[in-house]
């Protein structure tokens, strides 16, 4: 940088007799400020690059993306503009001063300034290109971030299915015969407190009829379960 503005200091020694001196002169101007323009995003990036927060502010990276496109595309138009200076300019000297290399040194400030310029125009692609790598790199890691999460989710949502599907075969074993003992509201036991003392606890003859309906029951109901389960497996 410090080069740069030396070179700019030039300037002092232009031939103010070469009507295209005013030019080099104004191009000096425009030159410190495009520097200044360059080094400052430069300095944004940096500041990006070293912290790279775990949430990164992506509306600030696509901002300065922005301007930094915007600056090359700056740059890139002014180094053809000078290019056209430079070349009106030979084209004046050599008309008027044939043979003579009186306002050469006019040229030889245009050719610093492209020369300049030229390195400020890829310090800028430089800018894009680092800009444009923390942008995907902060994209990748926040995406990286949400696959774990949601393998995470997966995880748990996993657990979660597995004593779901443990609570329903549980209900579903003893349900069809809870239904079955409360049709026959339980009248297969009686319990008999003898007036001498001795109890009794009868079981009735019928008490085969609870379990040839409630086994088959069940039976019948996890199977049709287990059936619909695998079935709708296959469908996803």
């Amino acid at each position: 940088m410090d080069h740069g503005r030396s070179g700019m200091a030039g300037s002092d020694n232009t031939d103010l007799s070469d009507p295209y001196s005013i030019f080099s002169i104004v191009v000096y101007e425009l030159l410190s400020l495009y520097n200044d323009s360059v080094w400052s995003l430069r300095n944004h990036i940096c500041g990006v690059e070293a912290t790279r927060p775990q949430d990164p502010n992506y509306p600030l990276l696509h901002e300065i993306a922005r301007h930094a496109i915007h600056v090359s595309e700056t740059l890139s138009v002014a180094l053809e503009s000078i290019k056209a200076l430079q070349q009106q300019q030979q084209v004046f000297s050599t008309k008027h001063f044939q043979g003579h290399n009186r306002w050469d040194g006019t040229h030889n400030h245009f050719q610093f300034q492209l020369r300049f310029l030229h390195g400020l125009l890829l310090r800028s692609e430089s800018n894009k290109a680092r800009i444009q790598n923390e942008i995907t790199l902060a994209f990748h890691t926040a995406a990286q971030r949400d696959s774990r999460i949601q393998v995470r989710i997966g995880e748990e949502a996993k657990t979660e299915t597995m004593a779901m599907k443990a609570i329903a075969v549980v209900t579903m074993t003893f349900l069809p015969a809870t239904f079955v003992a409360s049709i026959f509201s339980m009248s297969f036991f009686h319990f008999d407190p003898a007036e001498s003392g001795k109890e009794s606890f009868i079981v009735s003859d019928g008490f085969w009829m609870y379990w040839a309906l409630a086994a088959p029951l069940s039976i019948a109901t996890l199977g049709l379960w287990i059936f619909w389960d695998r079935r709708l497996g296959k469908k996803h």
